[in-house]
């Protein structure tokens, strides 16, 4: 069974969120760790030409890397047509995924997963389902970003909440 992950990033500020805030909670032993063992994963990246440099530097990159195969897509456009943008490359990862009768799921470059998201997500995928989209809601991240860094630590590159732990700690930041 395949399944591809899809995340559409650029920009100093983005890259930066989702390379050393929202990864991490991607990165857990019951997220893309445990399904990497169940499925044909495949991690597409889609960025601006510029943000390549440093998402590939990062470590928390080269631990996703090490754990699914990953695919990053550049382009060069301008970076002002963000949704327009972001639509052009997920339909491009609809198309592609559609060609491998692969499971697709959108993974934004601002979203916190719970610990286990993933392995919940897969139970669904396992069922025959091929579209899983991930919400979230949305923070104040420069408050989150503190609390986060003040209070937890990073484990083995990664942010280990359960879903009722996110949510405990989300909500004063909304």
């Amino acid at each position: 069974m395949k399944w591809h992950f899809i995340n559409a990033v650029w920009g100093e500020e983005f890259v930066q969120t989702y390379l050393n805030i929202c990864l991490p909670f991607q990165l857990t032993k019951e997220n893309l760790i445990y399904v990497k063992n169940k499925a044909d994963i495949t991690y597409k990246i889609f960025t601006h030409r510029e943000d390549v440099k440093i998402i590939k530097t990062s470590i928390f990159y080269k631990k996703l890397a090490e754990i699914v195969n990953v695919k990053i897509i550049s382009d060069e456009f301008d970076k002002k047509l963000r949704h327009e943008q972001m639509n052009h490359f997920h339909n491009i990862a609809i198309e592609e995924a559609n060609k491998e009768d692969a499971a697709l799921t959108f993974l934004f470059p601002d979203i916190l997963i719970s610990k286990d998201s993933l392995k919940n997500l897969f139970f669904y995928i396992e069922k025959g389902k091929r579209f899983i989209s991930v919400a979230s809601i949305r923070i104040n991240k420069e408050k989150f970003v503190s609390n986060l860094k003040k209070l937890y630590k990073i484990k083995n590159f990664s942010y280990e909440f359960s879903h009722k732990e996110l949510i405990k700690f989300c909500l004063p930041k909304l």
